[in-house]
């Protein structure tokens, strides 16, 4: 059961749409997600702020995944870390129980939340490439059940791609002045970049 701002969708109420409507303003992916973060045998309340909550969420978990790919990138190879290891496994154990539990996406995307938090806290550029390869494929493996996480860095264009290295190796020496102008430029391609403690991160706006 679907409700528009806390009213049931109807005809009559003149709050009737469809997913092909709403897909003319939010990306498919980020509807998916919205639904796929309440329990199917719930109702399930959509307005502006939900939608707007869950492309929010989708990009926090976007951007776990790509600082398992800039490590991947970058860092050395090592021994596998197996109690970072068996921390990941343990959230997907999680996941499984969750979806296991009449299909608990709520509880399983929860699940996700709770992994990506433990890789933002965790991990750095000194985490072993072989712990970062691990922990990105149990992550795609996971997303790949609910059908998410499914879009890649291709999708940007190759000055944007450019421009993202450009500012990368700015922030490296230091050279604040570059930097902020080519946030402007990425901000004009329509890519909203942000400084974190595990490096820049960026997303479509």
């Amino acid at each position: 059961m679907l409700n528009i701002d806390d009213k049931k969708m109807s005809k009559s109420l003149n709050n009737f749409f469809t997913v092909r409507d709403v897909s003319k303003l939010y990306d498919l992916e980020v509807i998916r997600f919205f639904i796929l973060s309440g329990h199917y045998r719930k109702p399930i309340n959509y307005s502006q702020k939900t939608i707007e909550q869950a492309k929010n969420s989708l990009e926090r978990l976007y951007n776990g995944k790509r600082t398992l790919e800039h490590y991947l990138e970058k860092n050395s190879s090592g021994d596998i870390d197996q109690n970072i290891i068996d921390k990941i496994n343990n959230y997907k154990h999680q996941f499984e129980e969750a979806m296991e539990d009449d299909i608990n996406t709520a509880d399983a995307v929860s699940a996700l939340f709770e992994m990506v938090k433990y890789i933002n806290t965790e991990f750095d550029e000194f985490t072993s490439k072989e712990t970062v390869k691990s922990t990105l494929s149990i992550l795609n493996e996971l997303a790949d059940v609910l059908g998410i996480l499914y879009k890649k860095d291709d999708d940007l264009s190759e000055k944007a791609k450019e421009l993202i290295e450009k500012r990368k190796e700015a922030r490296k020496n230091k050279d604040y002045k570059l930097s902020d102008e080519l946030r402007d430029e990425l901000l004009d391609l329509g890519i909203q970049v942000e400084d974190t403690r595990e490096g820049m991160k960026w997303k479509k706006i």
